[in-house]
């Protein structure tokens, strides 16, 4: 079963040199969201798999508090810039070129995460691997930011939507879709507490084209600079303010995938 958003073409945007420099822009998952994680590692030897783990956001982030952190990507560009980032070459983190459908893995695994990249993958070769690499007690765990709107964020949409020419993906309902297709069992969720990241208007502009839809290699190099240039003057209808700060919490989803 392929998720409805599922597009192994716009995947390969994540390829890109261009997407991989602009992800330095996104918004950060906060500490608590590694606390939240490593609590549900209940097991020795602590070992998780983090799945699609782009330069290691989640990765990074758990190796002081684990035994070992597999970490899967199909993009080696994405991996190679992990590896010069904190904590990338920690002796805890092994990272892993392959899809997570097929790439050689070491389990068994107390957790499997995904960062926003559950809807990217072929959930009827994924989803019974998932289950088998887990330990009993083990979980598949989903994290996503929930960002709060802002005065222009409808009219963004629309002017995302005029230059990719579909509507917006919904990852955030990947687990929902899972349930729905009885592959999944939520089991709980915790959301953290709010915190802001800060980018100039330009560096908030730029981590659009860290997303599949925005990425510079799908929109060519004309159509990225317009946006840019809509974009801004889009947002400087509502303020004149140079930096844009961002109000947002992470949320953890975990839960057991069905054989």
């Amino acid at each position: 079963m392929k998720p409805d958003i599922w597009n192994p073409e716009r995947a390969e945007s994540f390829k890109s040199p261009d997407t991989v420099a602009a992800y330095r822009f996104r918004a950060p998952y906060p500490a608590e969201t590694f606390e939240i994680l490593s609590g549900l590692v209940t097991d020795s030897p602590r070992v998780v798999l983090d799945v699609g783990c782009g330069r290691g956001e989640i990765a990074r982030n758990l190796v002081f508090r684990l035994d070992r952190v597999d970490a899967v990507d199909f993009s080696s560009p994405m991996i190679e810039a992990g590896r010069k980032l904190p904590l990338g070459n920690h002796p805890h983190l092994h990272w892993i070129h392959g899809r997570a459908e097929d790439a050689p893995l070491n389990p068994p695994y107390n957790l499997i995460t995904c960062g926003m990249s559950l809807h990217w993958l072929d959930w009827d070769v994924v989803i019974p691997r998932f289950a088998e690499i887990l330990k009993p007690d083990g979980f598949l765990a989903t994290v996503a930011n929930l960002f709060g709107d802002f005065p222009w964020s409808e009219e963004l949409r629309s002017l995302r939507v005029s230059y990719r020419g579909y509507e917006s993906a919904r990852p955030h309902k990947a687990i929902e879709e899972l349930e729905k297709l009885g592959l999944f069992t939520t089991l709980g969720e915790s959301v953290t507490s709010e915190v802001v990241h800060s980018n100039t208007v330009e560096e908030y502009i730029e981590q659009y084209h860290s997303r599949s839809d925005m990425a510079r290699v799908q929109l060519g190099r004309e159509a990225s600079e317009r946006f840019d240039e809509e974009f801004q003057k889009l947002i400087a209808k509502y303020t004149s303010d140079k930096i844009i700060k961002v109000r947002y919490r992470t949320k953890v989803t975990w839960g057991r995938p069905k054989q």
